[in-house]
């Protein structure tokens, strides 16, 4: 579908909508295992970037940042196995957020624990998914809890470590405060896990 799109609209798409358009069908040659195209797809969205005119894009698509690329590009890296430019990205997608865009802070920092757990940096992946619930909490967003889910499953296999369990029993703690769709995530990797 992205490429019929691309295809479709190639005469008439400005830069920020192809490189839109070249982000997603990076994700989804990234989810096929495809390296080379979904790394071809990357780079023809950073040429697209770099020949953007943010007045001259299409007022729905003002959201749409550095943070958001460095998103599609974490997701990419990380589903390719990649998962030190996987963590960069995610770190960096974090560091460009506005603090209003809770949703998208609480999936790129989940994202960035379960990177650094696939690093084998648990200690930081703690730190990292203690923040991503936090964010959690502050929101009833599927797709976050989702992440969450995935992150809190990812560090379940470490749960015999002292930050891990810690970490557990925290999201627990603060399941309470999530909507309930997230409290089902958080609490299915923490019920086996003794």
């Amino acid at each position: 579908m992205t490429t019929a799109a691309l295809h479709g609209s190639e005469p008439h798409a400005s830069p920020g909508v192809s490189a839109a358009f070249r982000l997603v069908l990076a994700r989804a040659h990234a989810r096929r295992g495809d390296k080379l195209a979904c790394c071809a797809a990357l780079r023809q969205a950073d040429a697209d970037l770099e020949r953007r005119d943010p007045a001259a894009e299409p007022a729905w698509l003002g959201y749409f940042g550095e943070a958001d690329v460095a998103d599609e590009k974490a997701h990419c890296f990380f589903d390719l196995g990649w998962y030190e430019p996987a963590r960069r990205e995610a770190a960096r997608a974090v560091a460009l957020l506005s603090p209003h865009r809770v949703r998208r802070l609480g999936i790129d920092t989940a994202l960035l624990a379960s990177a650094l757990a696939r690093a084998g940096h648990l200690e930081q992946a703690c730190v990292q998914a203690r923040q991503a619930v936090d964010h959690a909490v502050q929101t009833a967003s599927f797709r976050t809890a989702h992440r969450i889910a995935l992150m809190m499953a990812e560090l379940h296999r470490h749960r015999d470590l002292p930050a891990v369990h810690d970490l557990v029993e925290y999201a627990v703690s603060r399941s309470a405060d999530m909507a309930p769709a997230t409290y089902a995530s958080v609490r299915r990797p923490s019920s086996t896990a003794r």
